[in-house]
């Protein structure tokens, strides 16, 4: 909690000059609110919201007092990601600290049910279901997100370097310019990303396909 007071404390304090508000990645305003609710929902479901239904059915609301310090650090771990604009909820790289304290409540929770086979049940199911998540859904996402990268790296390897001009790069742009780091000869100023063609006719010229998943010169 010291690190996330600190590091908000820094964010306000060079809010004048940070780029991600200058660029209207971050603004301050009451979008933040919806985007705070729909971080903690997505963070929630579905395995704290069943384990709500579980307690509240074998012991009542009382138990749920244990769980404060555990929902307090979610709500205070998440504050200074909410000012975001370009997407309704926290991305997922900014929630390992507020899913410390959802682990913490889901632990408290699970100790106070009275049966040790429900409790064994919930901990297989919560361990198959999200292994099997990672496996089939977000490793098939994570490829697909990074394919414009390594697609491009490998574009790389075979001209030799010279001015060049990416067209529908679907990432932020710094991330295509910056990769040109791991090739020998290429340099980030080398590389205009979703500029028009207008901006530099000798450049070589790559578009990038969604359909297909490659660059196709142009």
């Amino acid at each position: 909690m010291v690190a996330t007071f600190f590091f908000a404390g820094i964010f306000l304090y060079t809010s004048s000059t940070n780029s991600l508000i200058i660029h209207e990645f971050y603004a301050f305003g009451p979008h933040a609110l919806w985007v705070w609710a729909n971080s903690l929902h997505k963070l929630a479901f579905p395995w704290l919201y069943l384990l709500l239904v579980v307690v509240l059915w074998r012991i009542g609301w009382r138990p749920l007092l244990k769980v404060r310090a555990g929902v307090g650090w979610i709500l205070v771990a998440l504050l200074p990601y909410i000012f975001l604009t370009y997407q309704a909820q926290v991305p997922s790289r900014n929630m390992y600290l507020a899913s410390m304290g959802l682990v913490s409540v889901l632990a408290v929770m699970l100790r106070e049910i009275d049966s040790a086979r429900i409790r064994k049940i919930f901990v297989a199911a919560f361990v198959a279901i999200n292994i099997g998540y990672i496996w089939f859904v977000k490793d098939a996402q994570f490829e697909e997100r990074a394919a414009s990268t390594t697609q491009l790296v490998e574009q790389w390897l075979e001209p030799s370097p010279a001015p060049l001009l990416i067209v529908n790069f679907p990432q932020n742009p710094g991330i295509a310019k910056f990769s040109t780091r791991v090739v020998p000869g290429w340099e980030p100023e080398m590389v205009l990303v979703n500029q028009p063609v207008e901006s530099c006719l000798s450049c070589l010229r790559l578009r990038w396909n969604p359909q297909s998943q490659n660059y196709i010169p142009f």
